[in-house]
């Protein structure tokens, strides 16, 4: 049988996991398998043009939270084209999908973790309907290496996914894993064979010319030995790899380790939500900032790892107040990258019944953010979504970093995001996005306000090659 297997990224640098996994799960069986990737720019007549010429007799579609309502309205043409094709589904936003659109006695739907179910449907010549049971699912360790050097025509200098390992300890409310307490390796690092077994998975991804390997595991550093072995490896690839980590968990024998990484090899994800301990508990993150902190400032002036840093903004009984001091503290920390992002109140996660019961408002549709909390009102999430536009134009792209340095001395950082929004507005400018020369222009203005940070902003023009005298 000839199989496609869909999947709609959310831009042309993504790709998707999920699809590499169902082609390497069902190598055993021969059918011919054929992965087709578009984006959410990709008219659905293109797609459409595409399936027909290939003539499948199953499309298995990966279906995410960026993606389902676009699915949802290729779905019925997919149908009137291809009228006899079985469609197959599975990914997080199965279920919601399942009840948008008009199924039929022939669909599949996966829910859960997937890869067992799709070999025992594909190796029954998918006379299966309805729903399959995902269990008993493949252990992680099982999963056969999915990517191929052919791949690399399509996959290379793209964002290329990985996984050591799944589930997470955590269960934070308003995350897909908080119910998920799988303890799923990929390796025993003590075992020679396995260790070895790494090494060439890692390689054979390198080769493939990356523009970042991102683990997708939840709290990377969770099994010590395993990440402790992946970043020694590391190390010698070029690459660039992006680990989410649980900064608690990070010990001195971490940073002695993580010290040899060179730069722009490593890029961690740090949440940190909130400096607030009483919201932490809140949302059952057992995080606390005076443990944070120091490793923050430890792998900031130890190692030359980059390091990206969360906020989220509508956590339960978080005050606006509290918001604006976790920033202040975050920034204090010099991250290279603070995301200020909104609450996402996701289907199947505990956040939706205490959403519910503090009577937030959120969005019915992806992504399902916040529109009012519990302490925040509409106009309150704005003007943070603008903060955070702001955040992203002027600090997260490194291009005034002496100049912050140097204006957080005498003044509160989110103070300085005010008198950028401030700014902004009075040139009738867009926070969303600007090009850099003018980026430097808007903050040449704003210092005026600081004359004593004019050598600093020079130095900073001359760092990213911008002429002072053109501004």
């Amino acid at each position: 049988m000839k199989i496609i297997l869909l999947g709609i990224n959310s831009s042309w640098y993504q790709s998707c996991l999920a699809l590499y996994y169902m082609r390497a799960v069902i190598s055993d069986i021969p059918h011919e398998v054929e992965i087709q990737e578009h984006t959410l720019k990709n008219r659905h007549s293109e797609i459409l043009e595409i399936l027909s010429v290939s003539g499948p007799d199953v499309i298995a579609i990966s279906v995410y939270l960026w993606n389902r309502e676009y699915i949802q309205k290729l779905v019925p043409e997919i149908r009137k084209l291809l009228p006899h094709t079985k469609l197959v589904f599975g990914g997080p936003e199965t279920d919601a999908l399942r009840s948008r659109i008009q199924t039929l006695s022939s669909d599949v739907f996966i829910i859960g973790s997937g890869e067992g179910a799709w070999h025992r449907l594909a190796a029954t010549d998918f006379a299966e309907n309805g729903e399959l049971d995902a269990e008993p699912t493949l252990p992680l360790a099982s999963i056969p290496f999915c990517y191929t050097p052919e791949d690399k025509a399509n996959i290379g200098g793209k964002l290329i996914y990985y996984e050591a390992g799944r589930g997470c300890p955590f269960g934070c409310v308003y995350c897909l894993s908080a119910e998920d307490h799988r303890n799923e390796i990929r390796f025993d690092v003590n075992n020679p064979s396995d260790l070895a077994r790494m090494k060439q998975e890692l390689d054979a991804i390198v080769a493939l010319e990356p523009r970042t390997v991102k683990f997708i595991d939840r709290s990377f550093n969770i099994h010590k030995a395993q990440a402790h072995a992946i970043w020694k490896h590391v190390f010698g690839l070029n690459a660039e790899f992006h680990f989410e980590i649980y900064p608690d968990l990070l010990t001195e024998e971490d940073l002695l380790l993580l010290e040899q990484a060179p730069a722009n090899r490593i890029r961690f994800e740090i949440g940190v939500q909130s400096t607030n301990d009483t919201v932490m508990q809140s949302i059952q993150r057992h995080s606390r900032w005076d443990k944070i902190m120091p490793i923050l400032q430890a792998l900031r002036s130890r190692t030359r790892i980059n390091i990206h840093s969360d906020l989220i903004v509508g956590l339960p009984g978080e005050t606006a107040a509290s918001i604006i001091r976790s920033f202040n503290d975050l920034a204090m920390c010099y991250p290279h990258e603070i995301q200020l992002g909104m609450l996402k109140i996701l289907p199947d996660t505990p956040m939706q019944e205490i959403a519910k019961a503090r009577g937030y408002l959120w969005q019915d549709f992806p992504p399902y953010q916040v529109m009012q909390s519990d302490c925040l009102n509409f106009a309150d999430i704005c003007s943070f979504d603008d903060a955070a536009h702001a955040i992203n134009l002027y600090w997260n792209k490194g291009e005034f970093d002496l100049c912050f340095r140097l204006l957080y001395q005498s003044m509160e950082p989110f103070d300085l995001v005010k008198e950028i929004m401030a700014l902004h507005k009075s040139l009738d400018i867009p926070i969303h996005s600007l090009e850099r020369i003018k980026r430097f222009r808007v903050f040449k203005q704003l210092l005026q306000k600081f004359p004593d940070i004019s050598a600093a902003f020079r130095e900073d023009c001359l760092r990213s090659n911008i002429v002072y005298a053109s501004l």
